[in-house]
């Protein structure tokens, strides 16, 4: 057996510090890269607090309801708040001018801050204690952070700050999602319980997505590689699924839906060329306790980073990758918005375009793209003739092979633009067609 080095140990309790001094080694004008802002609220609150601190540029993923993101008037004049994917929290400060967004493929966002795209000085991170050989585990949450830490601290040594919230009640997640202690320059210890995150309800789906559910199960065949998107529709659409066989999962999301897949034998990975047997994710949703006790230390549940989960290149080495996600928007000749809503930035790009372009590049792969046909209690069609709102192309035409509505299936690949049309018209709602027949030919698309 080979000798293990306890060295760190001793050097892991030297740096043990408490949250108010944690972030005083925080100066103005550094930029500072946050990973899970739920779990880091003991940094947050702290450093947010400051009135000394002046022009510190904070990059963030999504907000939790009980941050300090969630009321950034009051950060304004000492810090600058970029996000790479709004949701509720965000996205109104968004529109207020106090929060600015950074439009960027997941797979690409790490490069940002690896080749100097945007200047980061210092990284704050929820992590697990260290194991017997003083890694810790970025739990279920590698996101960017597990890529962009080690390369700038073998860059830059001490002048790249590493700063961590420790706490014991987190998963330990298998995959890629450690750092030694020798790369985290301070440990906050932070030992809040973990609990379960809100998920949405059956009660709040309706019918319509019930018939979108069995429509993509159509799609759907046993042995594929499955993703899906963010939002309402894409993961419930794992209860349409429970009688394939043998399903895959490769994910950016992994959701409550799609543990119960796994909880119920559908998911088995063993047909996967890629990863076989393990479930792949970039991050998890967990709903119920039984999620986070399932994470830790479970070979089957492996985590990695974003940039890896989600690049093109490696999804597509899954052997019928099926990508399922959302958008706001489908036009007449097939391109997607997925993230914008009356003009308004209200999500981010994520993974959306990455795995639809995956799917396309896999051996017998499908992407796919999900959504009611109205929105606003019916008054308005998702799809439409005209232009999309305001900066709101997400994925082109050209990876998206079919869409699918309460009304049905259109598939886009191989078919001409005025083939789409129709097909797109097909399953629209019925009462919207005309116009939209309308519009079509207005397009010469008719």
């Amino acid at each position: 057996m080979s000798h293990i080095d306890n060295s760190w140990r001793d050097k892991y309790k030297k740096k043990i510090v408490s949250a108010e001094e944690a972030v005083q080694k925080i100066k103005n004008g550094m930029g500072i890269a946050i990973t899970n802002t739920s779990d880091c609220l003991t940094l947050m609150n702290p450093l947010t607090k400051r009135e000394d601190l002046e022009d510190v540029r904070l990059y963030i993923a999504f907000g939790p309801p009980d941050s300090p993101f969630a009321d950034p008037e009051k950060l304004m004049n000492r810090f600058k708040i970029y996000s790479y994917f709004l949701n509720n929290v965000t996205a109104p400060s968004f529109e207020k001018g106090f929060i600015d967004f950074i439009p960027a493929h997941n797979s690409m966002m790490y490069r940002q801050f690896t080749q100097g795209h945007v200047q980061i000085d210092a990284a704050m991170v929820s992590m697990t204690p260290p194991d017997r050989n003083g890694f810790l585990s970025l739990s279920y949450r590698p996101e960017m952070h597990k890529p962009v830490i080690p390369r700038l601290k073998a860059e830059r040594g001490n002048d790249f700050l590493v700063i961590a919230a420790v706490n014991e009640n987190l998963p330990f997640c298998c995959g890629d999602t450690l750092l030694h202690v020798s790369e985290i320059d301070f440990m906050v210890e932070d030992h809040h319980p973990m609990k379960p995150m809100d998920w949405y309800r059956e009660g709040e789906l309706g019918e319509e997505i019930a018939m979108i559910a069995r429509n993509v199960a159509a799609l759907v065949e046993d042995g594929a590689t499955l993703e899906f998107g963010i939002g309402k529709v894409p993961p419930h659409i794992c209860q349409a699924l429970m009688n394939k066989n043998d399903l895959g999962i490769h994910t950016e999301i992994l959701s409550a839906p799609v543990f119960d897949l796994i909880k119920a034998g559908v998911v088995t990975g063993k047909r996967k060329i890629l990863h076989p047997y393990q479930v792949v994710f970039g991050f998890a949703i967990p709903a119920s306790m039984e999620m986070y006790e399932w994470f830790d230390c479970n070979p089957v549940c492996t985590a990695y980073p974003l940039y890896y989960v989600c690049d093109p290149n490696i999804v597509s080495k899954n052997y019928k990758f099926t990508a399922i996600n959302a958008a706001v928007q489908i036009d007449l000749t097939g391109q997607d918005n997925s993230e914008v809503i009356f003009s308004s930035q209200w999500s981010g790009t994520g993974g959306h375009t990455d795995y639809m372009r995956g799917a396309c590049l896999s051996n017998g792969g499908r992407a796919i793209v999900a959504l009611q046909s109205t929105a606003k209690s019916g008054s308005i069609s998702r799809i439409v003739g005209g232009p999309f709102y305001a900066g709101g192309v997400t994925t082109g035409r050209n990876d998206i092979q079919y869409v699918v509505t309460e009304y049905g299936i259109a598939k886009l690949e191989g078919r001409g633009l005025r083939e789409r049309a129709h097909a797109l018209i097909d399953i629209s709602h019925p009462k919207f067609r005309d116009e939209l027949r309308d519009q079509a030919k207005e397009r010469h698309l008719w």
